[in-house]
């Protein structure tokens, strides 16, 4: 018989890109993945249950508006005890956690004493970086459920510093690396324009995508995609209706279409806050994704190890992306030096094995042997 992984995931699985990866990878060895989801969208059309590549989705339809603190208390509370009745009806031989909220749902849901995989997505002292004691508070709770782990994955290596000694056994890293299935270098479509891209969830991101907006307002050859949900969509799709030149397209399935949005951009815009501690430390998908498919990049200058690569291997320029004139210069230089352009776009295919999720995910065989 099969081993059954249960995993806790709050959201609808539209699917979640780096679950649905680790999901479909398992099952390819042999398990049975079920993932008991929070689906906080009111307005959803997602089935409540499905089987999606062989992946058991169960969808809790509770209405709630991510990122709003504490008002989402009632609703996962809901989701939670929606997980108990299920914990106490499937048994499971693992579960597996997905971010510091899937694993709270799971301490408080969890009926039977199977183990336990924490996946941690982020690094979760950042959500209370303005606030000492809210910092401790989280780092307090990272710890505890790291404890009553079998194994935490983890992508940003400040998990390798202190104060993070104490479960350094049981820390292990599973980057967040492209599957080439889904996306991959298939060259550049034909365009009478230039076209500046951003694929992936936009939050926190307000001031950075306005800087843009402004530099290309008055460049007829140039135009900007920006496709992904998430908490500053709504107010972005209103500043994109001011510019002739920019469309916010929404949500995207970023298992099917991140190929074809790669191909239809000659360079990306990751614009992103520096101003939380330890995201300089941070390596995010869409850097990635760049390499594998040679689409030059801007990305916020501060980042520590995506910018040093950037630099080094030349994969495309670093800049302040809250400043016009120095956004403008970098779009100006991928835009009007083809040479330049070219070149970053061969480098980075040229390291693109060294990004590759095939490899990466095999840990998982040691987290589940």
């Amino acid at each position: 018989m099969r081993k059954h992984i249960t995993m806790f995931l709050t959201n609808g699985f539209e699917p979640d890109v780096r679950v649905y990866k680790e999901a479909e990878y398992l099952i390819s060895k042999g398990y049975k993945v079920t993932i008991l989801c929070w689906d906080r969208d009111a307005d959803s059309q997602r089935p409540e249950r499905e089987t999606l590549d062989g992946i058991n989705v169960i969808r809790f339809k509770i209405p709630s508006v991510a990122g709003s603190g504490k008002k989402q208390l009632s609703a996962f509370f809901k989701y939670i005890k929606a997980c108990r009745r299920y914990t106490k009806k499937v048994k499971s031989d693992y579960y597996h956690c997905n971010d510091i909220d899937g694993a709270i749902a799971w301490y408080l849901a969890k009926r039977d004493k199977a183990d336990m995989v924490f996946d941690m997505h982020e690094y979760y002292e950042n959500m209370a970086y303005e606030h000492p004691l809210k910092r401790i508070f989280w780092r307090r709770l990272t710890l505890f459920m790291i404890k009553r782990s079998v194994f935490a994955l983890y992508e940003n290596d400040l998990y390798l510093q202190k104060p993070y000694n104490q479960v350094r056994k049981k820390l292990v890293p599973l980057k967040n690396y492209p599957n080439r299935r889904m996306v991959k270098a298939v060259g550049k479509t034909q365009s009478d324009v230039f076209r500046i891209g951003y694929h992936g969830a936009v939050r926190s991101q307000i001031a950075e995508f306005t800087t843009l907006f402004e530099v290309v307002k008055d460049m007829q050859d140039v135009r900007v995609d920006i496709h992904g949900g998430g908490p500053d969509l709504k107010k972005l799709q209103e500043i994109a209706l001011n510019y002739d030149n920019v469309t916010v397209h929404g949500p995207f399935n970023g298992t099917k279409e991140l190929t074809a949005l790669y191909a239809d951009s000659d360079i990306i815009f990751a614009g992103y806050s520096t101003n939380v501690p330890g995201k300089e430390m941070e390596e995010v998908v869409k850097f990635y994704e760049c390499i594998v498919t040679g689409t030059p990049i801007i990305l916020t200058s501060g980042y520590i190890g995506m910018g040093r690569q950037i630099k080094e291997k030349g994969f495309g320029l670093t800049c302040d992306t809250r400043s016009v004139e120095k956004v403008r210069k970098a779009v100006m230089k991928l835009k009007d030096d083809k040479g330049f352009w070219k070149k970053c776009s061969e480098n980075e295919l040229e390291h693109a094995g060294e990004y590759d999720w095939a490899n990466a995910v095999k840990i998982l065989d040691k987290v589940y042997q």
